[in-house]
């Protein structure tokens, strides 16, 4: 929630960047897409992740001494077809302090925005993020009693370890069914630390027609609660994300060009339901701002 907050205030830090006549994007009042205000004009993203280049280095690590650089990649993209842009922007690199920003990112940042609206493009501010281990300032270094959870792809379990690299425990994957082929994969997809950290929820494929939600708590690291969620597509990969409301989270089954679904798993104490979310048919995964239709 901190990150929110200090990248609304980076922001406001940058003041107003002309933009020229290029109209607002709005989301369309059947929460289907989104609209170009105030004409109502359908809009489309389609651009480019513009996120490192062949060295691994972000835009804000070279666009002080390569402007011209940046410049050339952002009027290629227009060439190609894009209005949108895609730029993560790191911490460390725009906040000197808790509560001080960079003023010469910022305004680097500004002019980043006027070479965008130059070339009618979007940006989609991405951030603030840790991207770079060695950019990651002390002072917002993670405590040692933070933990974090992941899917081991070689053993299928989920892996739970302190930043003090002290590991906690290792919850085994679920179990095939009998009817289960060698379509189906054996392990947890993924995992995700509800907003309080009382709970993880994981998630991993059972059959080629279903995977398995568990909820699991941290006291004691056993399962809660286990589900069984219809895979309509078959073998599909399963991904968790976290909404506006810390009871709330959604789950992401996607078989790439054969579709793609969203359930809402609602949480109430230690148990949850889970329901299909009609209205999010082949789409990518709903984030903070999305809630049930």
């Amino acid at each position: 929630m901190h990150r929110a907050v200090l990248f609304c205030w980076v922001l406001s830090c940058i003041g107003h960047v002309h933009a020229a006549d290029m109209p607002w994007v709005a989301i369309a009042k059947d929460k289907k897409g989104f609209v170009l205000e105030p004409t109502g004009k359908k809009f489309t993203p389609w651009g480019f992740n513009y996120d490192r280049d062949a060295d691994g280095r972000l835009i804000e690590d070279y666009w002080d001494d390569e402007w011209p650089t940046v410049e050339a990649h952002l009027g290629q993209m227009k060439k190609l077809g894009a209005n949108v842009v895609r730029v993560h922007l790191q911490l460390g690199k725009f906040m000197v302090g808790p509560d001080k920003a960079n003023e010469k990112a910022l305004d680097r940042l500004a002019k980043l925005l006027r070479l965008a609206e130059k070339e009618r493009l979007y940006l989609d501010l991405t951030g603030l993020g840790c991207y770079h281990k060695k950019d990651v300032p002390a002072w917002y270094d993670v405590p040692s009693e933070q933990w974090m959870a992941w899917a081991d792809g070689e053993t299928g379990a989920v892996v739970v370890q302190a930043f003090s690299d002290n590991r906690l425990t290792e919850i085994k994957p679920p179990q095939w069914r009998k009817d289960a082929s060698r379509l189906t994969k054996q392990g947890f997809d993924d995992c995700f630390f509800d907003e309080g950290g009382k709970f993880l929820w994981a998630v991993g494929p059972i059959s080629d027609e279903e995977v398995e939600v568990q909820l699991i708590d941290v006291q004691n690291w056993n399962i809660v609660q286990q589900m069984p969620v219809e895979d309509r597509f078959g073998a599909s990969d399963c991904s968790l994300h976290g909404t506006c409301n810390p009871s709330l989270v959604s789950l992401w089954v996607t078989a790439g060009q054969d579709g793609k679904q969203v359930f809402w798993l609602k949480r109430k104490g230690s148990r949850f339901t889970s329901e299909q979310e009609e209205q999010l048919v082949n789409t990518g995964p709903p984030h903070d701002w999305w809630t049930p239709s």
